[in-house]
């Protein structure tokens, strides 16, 4: 028997753990939405480590600043929602934070990055290692960037770039970053 919709098991999948990413089979042919459910994946188990660890709003904090780039390539929205979540805690408990924090961290990712939120998440962390670089290394960054914007060279070009450039130049708080542990493609 075939139906429309979810089936019982996936129904009672998704309400006993609400975060975990849930796809249906034919969605994943789909290549972008494959990336995005295994990056999701990744995610979530990074997330319940965390979670678990019952972390503090300053580790809480660490969390969001870690993946803002990611965050960034995904959805701005979520992570304008995710930064204004640590921003006025009004007077929440740690844990109540931490688990609307979950939700929304999980409902941004769920939006597929674009060449267009890449290239801004990729801008965000040239930004960053800019006063670091002399003009020739940030020309060649520069020029790596612009070409994946139009279409000319792959997402990991300009990724391995950023991690060299970071690494020469000591930028912790880029490598940090986990938008940079994407797998080269």
């Amino acid at each position: 028997f075939q139906g429309e919709g979810s089936g019982l098991f996936a129904r009672t999948l998704s309400d006993t753990l609400p975060l975990l990413p849930l796809e249906t089979e034919g969605r994943l042919n789909d290549v972008l939405l494959y990336e995005n459910f295994v990056e999701r994946i990744f995610a979530y188990r990074e997330w319940c480590t965390f979670a678990c660890a019952k972390p503090s709003l300053p580790l809480l904090t660490h969390f969001h600043i870690a993946h803002k780039a990611t965050l960034m390539a995904h959805t701005e929205d979520g992570l304008r929602i995710l930064s204004q979540l640590l921003e006025s805690t009004d007077g929440s408990s740690p844990e109540t934070i931490t688990a609307q924090y979950g939700i929304e961290y999980m409902q941004a990712l769920k939006h597929p990055p674009t060449r267009h939120t890449n290239t801004t998440a990729l801008q965000y962390l040239t930004d960053l290692l800019s006063a670091r670089l002399d003009p020739r290394n940030r020309k060649q960054l520069t020029g790596q960037l612009n070409d994946y914007r139009l279409g000319k060279a792959l997402l990991s070009a300009p990724l391995a770039l950023i991690r060299h450039h970071a690494t020469e130049c000591q930028g912790e708080h880029v490598l940090r970053q986990s938008f940079l542990q994407q797998p080269s493609s």
